[in-house]
Order: C-alpha cells, then structure tokens, then sequence
C-alpha cells in the first residue's frame, strides 16, 4: 500500500518529526493532489500554500477555486497568494519560470516565518529529479548537479522521491483523485518540457529502468561528492592563508594535489571565477606576473603564491587615502587606507638592546623631525635602505624583495619631514638606525595581520 511506503520513506529519511508542522506546496496538479492525499490519509499535520502565478489568465484562476474547494472540503488550513509574475519577470531581467520560483520560495519563508511552521514539502518525484540531472548536463554542471535532491534539504522535504511518475498516476486513478492539468505542461518552449516529452522516452526506450537507475547513479554521486568535499577542505586548509582582505593560495599545494583544478575552482567560485578560468589558470601557473580577473576580485599570479584580492583596493583612490601624523607623545594610531585597515604603535625609550624585527623600527630620535607622517608610498619615493649608502627608488627595493603586485599598493611608508624613515615592516633608511652615540630611541611598530 503507497500509505505505508510513503511513511516508511517519511521515516527512514527522518523528513519529519512529531513536532513539526508542514506547509504543503500545492499547485492542483496531480503530483502535489497526490502528496496532498498521502498526508491526509497518513494524519500528519498539515497546511497548504497555493501560488497563482496570473500567468495563465481564467485557466489559473480555476486552478485556484479548485484547489480552494479541496481544501473546505477536508478542513485544510489553506493560504493563497497572487503575483504579477510577468511584471517581476521583466523587471528583474529574468525568464517567467525563475520569476515563479523566486516569488513562490520568497513567499513560503515569509509564510513559514509568520505561521511557526518547521516543514516546506514540495511534490518531486523521480522522473522530476531525472529531469533536473539531464537539465543540468545539458547546461554544463558540476558533480553536484549531477547528484539530483535530496529528500530532505534544511527545512524542505521531498516525501514523494521514492515514487516515479507512473506509480503517481497509478495512485491517483486507483483512488479516484480529481486534479488539475496545466496546459504549458506541454508547451515544447519549455527546456524541462523538451527534456520530458522528447528526451526521456528515448532512454527509457533504450532502458525500460532508467529513471530508477538514474537514481542509484545520483546517490552515488552524491557519496562520492561528499568524500571529494572532505579532500577539497584538506586542500584548501593547507593552501589557503588569508591576509586581511586577501586570500594567499600556494603554487606547491595546487600542483601537489590530485585535483589541482577542481581546488582552484573550489577557492576562487565563490569570488565571480569560472571553471574554464580556473583551467586557464593552472596552465598559467608558470607566468608570474599574470593577472586574470573576474567581476569582483583580482588574482595575480606571483612566483611562489596566487594573491587574491577584492578589485575595490586595485582602483585609484588616492582620494579617499589618509595620512596620518604621529606626534612625539603618540601611544598607538588607527587608520584607513582606502579599503585597508592599518595599526601602527608608536614610542620612545631609552637605549638598549635592539631585537631585529622587520615589523619594527628602532630609531635615533634626536634626528627624527615631529610630527612624523605615516602614507602609502607613491612613485618616485627613494630611501637609503638599512646597510647601504645610496638612494633606491622605492618601486626597484620592491622589485628587488620579490614583493607581489597585489601588495605593493598596501606598502605603507614613516617620513620625518621629507625623508622615508621606515618602509613599514620592511626596511629603515641607515640615516636614521641605532649609532653608538644615539641616546634615546623611538620605536614603531606595525601589526602586520592588518594588511
């Protein structure tokens, strides 16, 4: 008996539990008249939600007084919503069909959130989860499009998974339910109507099993696809640092792993890259000094690492950056640079022993002009760098230190009138360090983890 089958189902996925409260989404059609049925017959708490979409003028309108009677019939807590789907749809720049979706999904949260109900059911069944797989083939897809459903995803339930479409309509002529038929059901403009009616019977002509065993091929690429999860996290805990808005990948992990593409694709998706950029990118790797970009963030490819940065700290903002002046008496100073967050801790002491710390700058005081001025360096600026006696353009020192592109904008610089006194957590110029006959020291520091 289906009634049992649907249960048990119910129980061996734990779709629902005694305190739950389930929100059924119902269209008049005869999956979700089915679903309806089995709840009803199962005595399981339950309301319903119908959308009328206007999109199918009297012909929706008649799917919702259907639905309207079916539910003052059985005593069902019934909530109905009408949407102006055509106009969302234009407004958003979107197809109809994704103007649906997000309205009815928008709506049932709203409506979950207001009425205390735990549980969205919706009335996909096997042929549907078929359909999806092939859908997302044809458009190109990851492991996980391949997958299928779940039964139960957070708060929404498939109860009707175990179930394909002949043995739904079985169910429903055996037990003389009334349901609605929805005419684009049948329009072939539709992809997921093309893929039903002129797709699927081929398979099933070559495979009378084939939906079932499109099943069983998406359970296993669901197992599969968790373990290549649990490896992508390994991969990406021992290649991925991030430094303030920055993510800094390393070469030798991506070229050591046994998916080097799938990792990069895994790390740099959520921040606008593709897959074909990703494969790109690995070919790549041996161009230092490359740059491949998406609609929100950078990647340079640098020596030994990839820096990923947001686009915002790669445009000219010379307006909005700060310039900050330390006085004598200055304890610590805060400051934003652009996008960046920079600290920089500042005092002076007597002489003593100097730890060498490039995050710090130990200088003679007595020659230090106050206030000093904290920047970003710019073209052009030179200093005499710690161990030399002649002046270095700033920009060959950076060349010179292998300093990536995508950090050379962050590099922060401590003038005493008009000389660069430190190159912050780098290098102090060697007019201004530690002589035998120096008498009082002032020491800045930067915290590095702010860049």
């Amino acid at each position: 008996m289906m009634v049992h089958t649907f249960l048990k189902y119910i129980h061996q996925n734990k779709l629902i539990a005694d305190t739950d409260r389930v929100l059924l989404a119902i269209s008049g059609g005869i999956d979700s008249m089915v679903m309806a049925d089995l709840f009803n017959k199962a005595k399981i708490r339950f309301s319903m939600a119908h959308c009328n979409f206007g999109l199918r003028g009297n012909e929706s309108d008649t799917d919702q007084q259907f639905i309207e009677k079916y539910a003052s019939e059985l005593g069902i807590e019934l909530f109905v919503r009408h949407f102006d789907t055509q106009t969302y749809a234009d407004k958003r720049h979107i197809s109809v069909q994704m103007a649906a979706r997000e309205l009815r999904y928008k709506w049932f949260r709203e409506l979950m959130h207001e009425k205390e109900i735990t549980k969205l059911a919706v009335a996909h069944h096997k042929d549907d989860q078929a359909e999806t797989i092939i859908f997302n083939l044809i458009k190109g897809t990851g492991i996980a499009g391949l997958t299928g459903w779940k039964p139960l995803d957070k708060d929404i339930i498939r109860p009707l998974l175990f179930a394909d479409r002949s043995i739904i309509e079985a169910y429903a002529r055996k037990n003389k339910l009334k349901w609605r038929e929805d005419s684009s059901n049948v329009s072939l403009k539709y992809a997921r109507n093309k893929i039903r009616h002129e797709i699927l019977p081929h398979f099933k002509a070559l495979n009378p099993g084939f939906i079932a065993s499109l099943g069983y091929t998406a359970i296993r690429l669901k197992e599969a696809e968790e373990t290549l999860h649990a490896g992508i996290e390994k991969f990406k805990k021992q290649a991925v640092i991030k430094s303030g808005n920055d993510l800094i990948i390393a070469k030798n992990q991506v070229t050591g792993s046994l998916f080097p593409t799938l990792g990069l694709f895994e790390i740099l998706q959520p921040h606008g890259f593709n897959y074909r950029q990703c494969v790109d990118l690995f070919g790549a790797l041996d161009s230092p000094g490359k740059i491949i970009v998406s609609e929100s963030h950078v990647l340079n490819i640098d020596r030994e690492q990839l820096i990923l940065s947001p686009i915002e700290d790669h445009r000219d903002s010379d307006k909005n950056l700060a310039t900050v002046h330390i006085g004598i008496e200055t304890n610590s100073v805060s400051t934003k640079f652009g996008t960046l967050n920079f600290r920089i801790s500042a005092e002076q002491i007597d002489k003593e022993s100097i730890p060498a710390d490039p995050a710090m700058a130990f200088l003679d005081f007595d020659q230090l002009l106050f206030p000093l001025t904290l920047r970003l360096w710019k073209p052009g600026d030179f200093f005499v760098p710690l161990g030399m006696s002649g002046k270095k353009k700033l920009s060959d020192f950076m060349i010179d230190e292998k300093i990536p592109v995508n950090l050379k904008r962050k590099v922060l610089v401590l003038l005493s009138g008009n000389d660069i006194v430190w190159i912050a957590g780098m290098r102090i110029d060697d007019r201004f360090k530690i002589k035998p006959g120096t008498k009082k020291v002032f020491i800045a520091a930067y915290e590095k983890d702010q860049i």
